[in-house]
């Protein structure tokens, strides 16, 4: 419940990053809120450049 109300909205993402990108999309099914959080494009832009550090720049993927 920490997670949906009092977390900050920049740090959620990289929280999810540590369950890895299964987990995290399994989130989706669980309520609304975590449907919401995983629908963001800026969940699985942070997700992305965390675990794979790749970084989307005007719709395509550059290698850091």
């Amino acid at each position: 419940q920490f997670l949906q109300t009092n977390c900050p909205g920049d740090v959620l993402p990289k929280v999810l990053a540590f369950a890895g990108p299964q987990k995290a999309a399994a989130l989706y099914k669980t309520n609304r809120h975590w449907k919401h959080v995983m629908e963001e494009e800026t969940t699985w832009k942070v997700m992305c450049q965390d675990l794979y550090k790749v970084r989307y720049c005007c719709f395509r993927v550059l290698r850091c």
